[in-house]
């Protein structure tokens, strides 16, 4: 219960200087919020798992609202002054951003933390406070309460000069956020005792929904897994292949691969008076070099980093010396006739790749071939998709799309060819200081003329602009 109503002095100074600072502060605030982090998910996350996330209109408490949670004892003992109230309560301003999952809303929690801490004195998000996260998934509240709540500083330009405001983002569940409504969590009055009877079973409905958020989970794990498997985009970003070891086929069909990567420079002097390997040699750089020349009939190209990665590798394996890798790259060469048929003019292995299974091959030849087999048939399946993803949004491609989500400042639109793309209020607006909502131009199942002005096969996002008629 709140303790007794301030002053009527007291209230006339606050709601006058509420509204000066709503003006000046807090209505700003909001609208840079909800830019600021719409802009930070929409370049963070990919299409399809931006899709998951959304960010809510946000809201500024009402002066009444205010007035009755600064009575409230954790904050009436150092309120003296209608000031104090804007100092003291930190979440005026407040947005929320609504997940799918519960590993959704910890990855956005994530990136909003890294922009806050980057040090950067330009950042659009800062950190007010040592004291700005409350984890509230892993440790709800007693009436099932769940969510993760940010404290962050949004830029505002107060007279000639930038103030942080301090506001509050609120990132849940869908399920989470479902349980706020059905509880009536957000229009909770601050004088009003909440009947026992209410409270036991806001929580039991709480923890119902979390064993269901956590089935969501599962759900959304298997999803992920089997598009990983099929080489499908994953919360739409591309998986990539391990570079070190796969390359683009030559296109002369030789057996040389693409790789842009030094040769190890060889010392003549050593050169000169090199020794035929030895079972017993050393492992070395140029024992390395000098079992891949004689097995292949030239120099690995390899750099420094590469090169000690291998001969620890190797050494790690049991190898003794210059023959053991000679013959491994042999066999190897001779066992991997089918696999370079099957993906000449794909991808291949590299140098390294060609050192790095030699280490295993001799030891479980069958095992290597298979893993081998594998991750080039993944790496030639993406390179495929690259090239198709490539062909099929170039620059400047226009085509009649739906839309599928509308935002104040941006709106995605599904192609025909099933892929979904972004189109910001900046590629619409004529001039950038304009204030412009997507929503007078956009609905959601509206088929509209786009134009593709970028697109990134390795994060499977395409930019759009909207074409108009």
């Amino acid at each position: 219960m709140a303790e007794a109503a301030y002053s009527e002095e007291f209230e006339r100074e606050f709601y006058k200087l509420y509204e000066k600072l709503k003006r000046q502060r807090f209505e700003p605030a909001l609208a840079t919020l909800s830019h600021n982090l719409r802009t930070l998910l929409d370049a963070r996350f990919g299409a399809s798992r931006r899709l998951r996330l959304r960010v809510e209109t946000g809201r500024i408490q009402t002066a009444n609202r205010l007035l009755l949670k600064a009575q409230l004892p954790k904050y009436r003992s150092e309120i003296a002054s209608p000031c104090d109230v804007f100092r003291k309560v930190t979440d005026i301003v407040g947005t929320r951003v609504t997940c799918n999952t519960v590993k959704d809303a910890y990855a956005v929690a994530d990136e909003i933390k890294l922009v806050m801490n980057n040090g950067q004195p330009d950042r659009t998000l800062v950190k007010p406070c040592e004291e700005f996260e409350d984890d509230y998934i892993r440790q709800p509240k007693d009436s099932g309460y769940r969510a993760l709540s940010l404290l962050v500083g949004v830029p505002v330009a107060i007279g000639n000069h930038t103030e942080p405001v301090t506001s509050e983002i609120q990132i849940r569940t869908l399920l989470q956020h479902a349980w706020g409504e059905l509880t009536h969590e957000d229009t909770y009055k601050p004088e009003m005792k909440t009947p026992p009877l209410i409270v036991i079973l806001s929580k039991r409905l709480a923890n119902t929904l979390a064993v269901l958020d956590e089935i969501a989970q599962d759900i959304r794990d298997e999803l992920d897994k089997l598009e990983s498997e099929q080489g499908a985009p994953v919360g739409g970003l591309e998986p990539t292949a391990d570079t070190e070891l796969i390359a683009a086929a030559p296109q002369n069909g030789t057996d040389v691969e693409v790789q842009h990567t030094p040769t190890l420079p060889v010392d003549p002097a050593v050169q000169a008076t090199q020794d035929p390997i030895q079972t017993n040699a050393s492992l070395s750089p140029e024992t390395l070099r000098t079992a891949f020349r004689a097995a292949i009939g030239r120099d690995p190209q390899l750099d420094e980093k590469q090169t000690s990665e291998l001969v620890q590798c190797l050494a790690d394996a049991g190898v003794l010396g210059g023959a053991e890798i000679e013959n491994a790259l042999h066999l190897m060469s001779e066992r991997m006739t089918s696999l370079k048929a099957e993906y000449s003019g794909s991808v291949s292995l590299t140098d390294y790749g060609r050192l790095k299974y030699s280490a295993s091959f001799l030891h479980d030849p069958d095992g290597t071939l298979a893993t081998i087999g594998r991750v080039l048939r993944r790496s030639a399946r993406m390179r495929k998709q690259k090239e198709e993803f490539e062909s099929a949004f170039v620059t400047g491609k226009e085509a009649l799309g739906t839309v599928v989500h509308v935002a104040s400042d941006y709106a995605l639109v599904q192609l025909p060819e099933g892929v979904t793309g972004i189109i910001h209020v900046t590629a619409i607006k004529k001039n950038p200081t304009d204030f412009l909502d997507v929503h007078e131009l956009m609905t959601e199942g509206q088929t509209v003329r786009v134009r593709i002005v970028k697109s990134d096969s390795d994060s499977r996002r395409i930019e759009l602009s909207l074409v108009h008629q």
